[in-house]
């Protein structure tokens, strides 16, 4: 994913993403040829593509058939055109082929570190062909060496300078991608989406029942939430689960905390789920915890919502950003404190409003139905 520092002098003014006003009614576009490259296939993606196929001429190539972090079992790749990169001396040239034939094509990236999609970008700006970029909210301050961070930054300036169409999953994201050459004229808010009608209505808000998901890894910052926890269960003597579905390389660091914090008992590792898991997971009610260091979008706070569960996210989280009103339909902590967290958590236990918080959230996910993806892009293609 893209990802740089910003640039100084951009005013607020030209920060902002272009508005659309799209047709809610919107016909079908299958003469229009959209050439979509993505990193690798997932729920949400497989779900988008499939709703797009109804309108448009839609073919996808992904660079690689699975990533060892999210392991996803289920089909797909179904319900939609897509192929899987074959490589010539570091080039798929079928997917160059088809992007160069197909001039009048809306060709759309996902991702662009690999030389096809380098080649792609190229000769699209040679022939005057147009090209689109989607990105989630960039890493800043990712560690990179000083070199290759100076010619990231130059690469990725002109790239997004020259894109037709700058596609950013939330407000945090379009902002930054300016911030990095983007022009905000081209600029457009087009977050993931879901299908909330693929989720159920949690049964009950379970208050003594803690979730999370994701990836165990530092940045998704479960350490937070433990120590949290742990001085909630001290102060108040409150008897809780906290079952946690992922998998990483922080399994055994955070199981370590956990048992010094007293939380042995209270804390399950349910290691990697798959999505219809995931579904019931959510739908057993509870608290959803989300204390990222930094989340680039975040799906599980629009699968959370969907699922009518209160959540609690940081404010390094992009989706929460984007979806939730704190105190309306959930809830919204300073990223790293752990103080501000216990704070927030204490403020639900004793609130009487967490039903309405519940019916707010799931109100909010069927705002954001597939649908609304073909409208947002149909209005692009009509205007480019």
């Amino acid at each position: 994913m893209l990802s740089e520092t910003k640039a100084a002098g951009v005013s607020q003014k030209q920060a902002r993403p272009l508005e659309l006003a799209p047709d809610r009614h919107p016909e079908p576009q299958l003469n229009t040829t959209m050439l979509w490259c993505m990193n690798a296939p997932s729920p949400y993606n497989a779900d988008l593509f499939r709703e797009l196929t109804k309108h448009f001429n839609l073919h996808v190539s992904y660079v690689n058939r699975l990533l060892t972090t999210t392991p996803w079992a289920s089909a797909l790749t179904l319900g939609y055109r897509c192929r899987f990169y074959r490589r010539v001396c570091g080039v798929d040239f079928e997917t160059l082929n088809r992007a160069i034939m197909n001039r009048h094509s809306i060709f759309l990236l996902n991702v662009w570190q690999d030389p096809t999609t380098i080649l792609i970008v190229l000769c699209r700006i040679a022939c005057r062909a147009p090209f689109w970029v989607w990105n989630d909210t960039p890493f800043r301050n990712k560690n990179r060496h000083p070199l290759k961070a100076y010619l990231r930054a130059v690469f990725l300036r002109w790239l997004l300078s020259r894109a037709d169409r700058v596609l950013g999953t939330g407000p945090s994201a379009t902002e930054e991608l300016q911030y990095m050459g983007a022009r905000a004229a081209r600029t457009v808010n087009f977050p993931y989406f879901i299908n909330p009608s693929s989720y159920s209505v949690a049964r009950n808000i379970n208050v003594h029942r803690f979730l999370s998901s994701g990836r165990l890894e530092s940045i998704k910052g479960y350490d937070i939430a433990l120590r949290a926890l742990a001085r909630i269960k001290e102060r108040r003597k409150l008897q809780f689960i906290y079952e946690i579905a992922g998998a990483g390389s922080q399994l055994i660091p955070l199981s370590q905390l956990a048992d010094s914090l007293g939380l042995s008992e209270n804390v399950r590792w349910l290691g990697f789920l798959q999505p219809q898991e995931l579904n019931c997971f959510y739908s057993e009610g509870g608290i959803f915890l989300h204390p990222a260091r930094f989340e680039p979008y975040g799906v599980v706070i629009l699968e959370a919502m969907a699922s009518g569960l209160p959540v609690v996210a940081s404010k390094a989280t992009a989706a929460a950003i984007d979806r939730i009103r704190d105190r309306k339909n959930g809830y919204l902590f300073e990223t790293e404190s752990v103080e501000d967290l216990i704070l927030v958590i204490e403020r639900m236990l004793d609130s009487t409003n967490l039903d309405d918080v519940s019916k707010a959230a799931r109100l909010t996910a069927e705002e954001w139905p597939l649908s609304r993806a073909v409208e947002i892009l149909q209005t692009l293609v009509a205007a480019t």
